[in-house]
């Protein structure tokens, strides 16, 4: 019998979720048992009133550490622990696995654990345990070299980013006997140049994808009775005006696509509504908003005939994963670690800037016989990698390994 414990601040979120399936998936399993703890049913943006210190925290270090124009999360003064919740890490007997540990756990807990003989496999969901602060380097690479002259904060605090920066490798590679995951080969890498003194087994395994997305979607559908009278292309997103995810854009080559092409266009957007559309639009929008029912998503994913990603940075692409799962192939833009979900014009399709995402575009939507192929072999590539039987597999010979 194989016991673990998921530990992540929140049961929301990309690492919340992940763990939070990966728990059920194991609860079902006849050799497992498996619970998962978190601090918050929600992040702090969305319940900052369950821990007022953390919140306070992050008020400081988005809106007085971080610089306005950086657009991703920082962390300087989070890496805090929680004294009761590390009680009973320290009690528990079976796999400690970790997700997200900002505001619950530092890495000063991940070493003493592992000095405690416990058994420890971490899932690292993004870049901000090796790097001075940021969740996400964009195309920084500082992190290299200990993150001096940090561009993500204010100049005053450049010196604690360095230092936090060089406490965390020193941390790093006192953890040799932990396994640390990473949802893409990408992620990976970027641990490697950022903690080269890092003994710990390094492993490479792809965050799943909910069942459900696999129970019905575009391969299940005639693809003639589908709104063939449009071009339908669709995009996901927590925040539209996530300034990471690039939906303005998007909105702006489908503008120039919409004259280049002889079908109307449809967009199906995902997410927290968009604020800065153009007064005129040459194509239509379905706003859906925020999607939480995973059924609705799937229904949505269904109705496009592509779906385009155009992150500047991703360490997974959860979005491209269910969209594949569904029947629906995705035109990704290069780099990070959403570009290895994708075999370029097999299951989906890859570009490199806005000229090429709106040339892409245009010739994909002359076949629908290339979309339709792009979607079968997406889905395949999906049942095979991203299914929860695939993934809970690869984390029990991982387990088997601390045991």
């Amino acid at each position: 019998m194989i016991n673990v414990l998921h530990v992540s601040y929140s049961k929301s979120g990309g690492a919340g979720a992940v763990a939070a399936q990966l728990s059920r998936g194991q609860a079902l399993l006849a050799n497992y048992e498996s619970d998962f703890l978190f601090a918050s049913e929600s992040n702090i943006k969305n319940r900052p009133f369950d821990n007022m210190d953390l919140t306070t925290k992050a008020v400081i270090d988005n809106l007085i550490i971080k610089k306005r124009s950086w657009p991703t999360l920082f962390t300087l003064t989070r890496n805090t622990s929680d004294e009761l919740l590390s009680e009973k890490l320290v009690d528990f007997e079976g796999v400690l696995h970790f997700h997200w540990l900002n505001g619950i756990l530092n890495l000063h807990n991940v070493v003493n654990y592992s000095k405690m003989g416990k058994k420890i496999l971490w899932t690292i969901h993004d870049m901000e345990p090796f790097t001075g602060g940021c969740h996400n380097s964009i195309n920084c690479m500082n992190f290299e070299k200990l993150c001096s002259g940090c561009p993500a904060v204010k100049q005053i605090f450049m010196p604690q980013v360095q230092k936090a920066k060089l406490e965390k490798n020193g941390l790093l590679s006192l953890i040799d006997n932990v396994t640390l995951v990473f949802p893409s080969r990408w992620l990976l890498n970027n641990f490697k140049s950022g903690a080269p003194q890092c003994s710990s087994a390094l492993e490479f395994v792809p965050n799943p994808v909910s069942d459900i997305f696999f129970e019905k979607g575009a391969h299940d559908l005639n693809f003639k009775k589908r709104d063939s009278q449009h071009l339908v292309l669709g995009f996901v997103s927590n925040d539209l005006n996530d300034s990471i995810k690039q939906f303005a854009g998007v909105i702006e080559a489908v503008q120039m696509v919409s004259k280049l092409v002889t079908k109307p266009i449809k967009l199906i957007a995902v997410g927290a509504k968009f604020k800065n559309y153009p007064k005129e639009l040459n194509f239509e929008v379905i706003q859906a908003g925020i999607v939480s029912d995973q059924s609705r998503l799937r229904d949505l994913y269904s109705e496009m005939d592509l779906l385009i990603s155009n992150s500047l940075s991703e360490s997974f692409g959860l979005t491209i994963a269910e969209a594949s799962a569904v029947g629906v192939p995705s035109l990704v833009l290069e780099g990070s670690g959403s570009r290895e979900l994708i075999e370029n014009n097999l299951t989906g399709f890859i570009y490199k800037n806005q000229v090429e995402l709106i040339s892409k575009i245009v010739k994909i939507s002359e076949s629908e016989t290339v979309m339709r192929d792009a979607g079968l072999n997406a889905k395949e590539n999906a049942i095979k990698h991203w299914k929860m039987d695939s993934v809970l597999n690869r984390y029990d010979k991982l387990y088997d390994n601390l045991l």
